[in-house]
């Protein structure tokens, strides 16, 4: 019982250490810019997928298909940021609009999703009438199919098996097949500037999913985000 209960409070103080690192990807003066700010709103992230489409998609179909997965990331952050605020000591000190609301309001405005990737922050204020805007990247690579990957993973763990005895190792990451980059950027309305920035990149294989590798993306963002009390 001793050893379990060491090992909860090991985990609990890897968590908030994780989670309490997001100053140092905030501006000097973060606290003083945003004293006043009440509400932020997350926008559909900017899209990029390259390399091997999925079986079921075709090449024309692409758009819309980074447009299904821009709203879906845009989604998934949020609710990050609630979640993290849940488990996290130092809370949220602003709300977090519903990702609903905000594209209810871009589309209304004749804004599509594509469109607000690249929109002026300073119109989108206007639009959303929010304190801050989380703007997105997301890069993916799909470098081998899944099959393929597994196929080289299966042949790694055999070639080891032998190499324990001649001392030839095939690295571990050869079987990775799936690269993923991820860009978020807190804008201030008062100045339209960089408030706060982060980046992950992971790599995947045939285990991972995109939404595996996006919710554990999202999750480390969510920690490192400022507004915390």
């Amino acid at each position: 019982m001793k050893k379990s209960s060491t090992n909860s409070t090991l985990i609990l103080l890897i968590f908030l250490i994780l989670c309490s690192c997001s100053r140092r990807y905030a501006i000097a003066d973060f606290e003083e810019q945003t004293v006043d700010h009440q509400i932020v709103a997350v926008l559909p992230f900017g899209m990029e997928y390259t390399g091997l489409l999925p079986e079921d998609v075709d090449v024309d179909d692409i758009e819309e298909v980074e447009e299904k997965i821009s709203v879906e990331i845009q989604k998934s952050f949020a609710t990050q940021l609630i979640s993290a605020d849940v488990s996290n000591k130092r809370k949220l000190r602003v709300r977090v609009q519903s990702p609903n609301r905000t594209n209810h309001l871009l589309n209304e405005a004749g804004i599509t999703i594509r469109e607000a990737w690249i929109s002026d922050p300073g119109k989108l204020f206007e639009v959303l009438n929010v304190d801050g805007i989380v703007f997105g990247e997301f890069y993916y690579n799909q470098i081998l199919p899944d099959e393929a990957s597994l196929g080289i993973e299966i042949g790694r763990r055999a070639a080891n098996v032998l190499g324990a005895f001649t001392g030839v190792i095939i690295p571990s990451d050869i079987s990775n097949s799936k690269e993923m980059y991820v860009n978020y950027t807190l804008i201030g309305r008062e100045s339209n500037n960089v408030l706060w920035t982060t980046e992950i990149a992971r790599d995947g294989n045939y285990n991972d999913s995109i939404a595996d590798l996006l919710t554990r993306a999202n999750r480390t963002s969510a920690c490192r985000f400022p507004y915390r009390n």
